[in-house]
């Protein structure tokens, strides 16, 4: 029933649900649009989340400490002296990493300090022993292993034997990767010895402050590397990368709205051309009827962002984790923030809502003798 409080409301839902089938087309597309929007936002959450990031296998510290020359050895007791008077080490770990032979093959090893500093473990554990390494699921579809299994490690002229404790996950060399501690590198003749090592700290906002204090004690012996969430170099490209992405999908949402509003609001003024010459005998204006043709296509652009935003919870992850797969990562958690679902479906409702409005001016040109014509 049409309801004289809410005329333009209730009028607009009634001419929508006496002909669903008209809109279904509209409904899908928003669907669509909207499904693609929440999950460009997610990936953008996704780049920005330094603990998203470590489930991925990426490692982003508050400070690495780099010392320049190699001949001596590097003083990390003093760095960790003036970071502990600041505040506490919640991790701190040392990498290298070099190609190496897994049962023949030549893939990236990366080698930790402290081998449960490992980040991105999705199965077993991690290699804590020097016979133990861990391998990314690529790997192990690759060369048909799985944990438990016995492997050969091969560097130079020295090989050993390692057990595979565990699977994990990386973004370097397209997932095709292994990692150990530098104890089990040592085995196979590694150099083990590391002049860099990254924190964690307890409170990262000292970050600066250590960071200054280092500079002065080492001067020109060390390169001090400090997290910035507004300029880290290396979360730029990614987050280039996700800010074109998200022009491009916004843009390209609002041209396919207004094309697909346009060309179903033209068949409709076709078909309700002398509805239109009715309500306007009865009283009705072009302003009001122009609004409840606008808050029909609001309605019907909700019900399809409505659709697409529950697409985005059950099938994003899935997509994400397929789409992410040719660089290794084959497991990303979503984290679903309300801007992340709001901003897209707000967006595509209320350019619904403005373009069917501006197209509905055709409303002004119909007049009552409309009736008469007819």
């Amino acid at each position: 029933p049409i309801s004289k409080r809410i005329l333009n409301l209730s009028l607009a839902f009634r001419q929508f649900t006496s002909a669903k089938r008209r809109y279904l087309g509209v409904i899908f597309i928003t669907a669509i649009l909207t499904f693609c929007m929440i999950t460009v936002n997610l990936v953008g959450v996704l780049f920005s989340s330094r603990t998203a990031l470590g489930m991925m296998g990426f490692v982003i510290p508050d400070i690495r400490v780099t010392f320049l020359d190699q001949d001596k050895d590097a003083d990390f007791s003093g760095v960790e002296e003036i970071i502990r008077a600041h505040t506490g080490i919640t991790q701190k770990n040392s990498t290298l990493t070099q190609y190496s032979c897994l049962n023949g093959e030549s893939l990236y090893c990366e080698m930790y300090e402290d081998p449960n500093g490992i980040p991105g473990i999705l199965q077993g554990r991690a290699p804590i022993y020097d016979n133990e390494i861990v391998i990314t699921e690529m790997v192990a579809d690759a060369l048909e292993l799985k944990m438990g299994d016995t492997v050969t490690v091969t560097n130079a002229d020295s090989e050993g034997q390692y057990l595979i404790s565990g699977i994990y996950q990386a973004g370097n060399d397209a997932g095709m990767t292994f990692a150990m501690g530098l104890a089990a590198a040592s085995k196979v003749g590694v150099d083990t010895n590391v002049y860099s090592r990254y924190y964690l700290l307890e409170d990262p906002a000292q970050a600066d402050a250590i960071a200054q204090e280092l500079s002065e004690k080492y001067t020109n012996r060390v390169n001090l590397w400090v997290y910035d969430e507004e300029n880290n170099s290396d979360l730029a490209l990614y987050t280039t990368i996700i800010r074109v992405l998200k022009i491009v999908i916004y843009a390209f949402a609002l041209l396919f709205s207004f094309i697909v509003i346009r060309m179903v609001c033209a068949k409709a003024f076709l078909q309700e051309r002398t509805d239109i010459g009715i309500y306007k005998a009865v009283g009705f204006t072009s302003q009001r009827l122009r609004m409840s043709f606008a808050l029909r296509y609001l309605m019907v652009a909700a019900v399809g962002a409505g659709i697409g935003t529950a697409c985005s919870f059950a099938l994003s992850e899935h997509v994400l984790s397929g789409l992410f797969r040719v660089i290794g990562i084959v497991h990303v958690e979503m984290d679903f923030t309300v801007p992340t679902v709001v901003v897209p479906v707000a967006v595509i409702s209320v350019s619904a809502f403005v373009f069917s409005y501006l197209v509905s001016r055709k409303i002004q040109r119909v007049a009552v003798r409309e009736l008469i014509t007819e």
